[in-house]
């Protein structure tokens, strides 16, 4: 993460599966190089409990304090896994995910910590809006960023375009062929 220019460390220890989804979804390089965003096509065929879900959380997370402007789309076939409460969703989602790490930005300790927040100058506050104002989204109103949320419907995300897409349980999403 950044602040006022420079960088600051974030304390995460990635298992090399997710090293490798990181570096495969992520043009690393050109980030850091160029300080541009490219995303690629990445298929993952993965178990359950190997912390990928966690990572694309975090990387949401960074997305949405640090890229202005950038749009992206989570898609479940259940719309619970991608947001299950708005600003009281639980880790058991996505965007409950995202507002656990959210939560602990900057604290040393892991806990809520709102002074330690305050140490990284520029953040946004994140808005959860949940599923009963269809879509779900996350917005940083400071910098324009927001990812929205959708269950499974014949038109998912139509009209926009999208940074980046991720489609969880893909193989069970009906309407697949619309």
């Amino acid at each position: 993460f950044t602040d006022k220019g420079r960088v600051r460390p974030v304390r995460l220890e990635l298992f090399p599966s997710q090293r490798r989804t990181l570096e495969s979804w992520i043009d690393v390089e050109l980030l850091a190089r160029e300080n541009t965003l490219r995303f690629s096509n990445v298929v993952i065929e993965k178990s359950r409990q190997i912390g990928e879900t966690w990572l694309f959380a975090l990387v949401i997370t960074w997305v949405l304090h640090y890229r202005s402007g950038s749009m992206g789309l989570a898609i479940h076939k259940r719309s619970a896994e991608i947001d299950d409460g708005g600003n009281r969703g639980t880790v058991k989602s996505l965007f409950g995910k995202v507002r656990y790490i959210d939560s602990r930005l900057g604290s040393p300790n892991g806990l809520p910590d709102p002074r330690a927040r305050a140490a990284f100058s520029g953040l946004g506050a994140l808005v959860f809006r949940p599923f009963s104002r269809e879509p779900a989204k996350i917005e940083n109103h400071r910098n324009g960023a927001t990812i929205y949320g959708e269950g499974q419907t014949d038109n998912p995300g139509r009209g926009d375009t999208y940074d980046y897409v991720i489609v969880d349980e893909c193989a069970f999403v009906e309407h697949g062929e619309k």
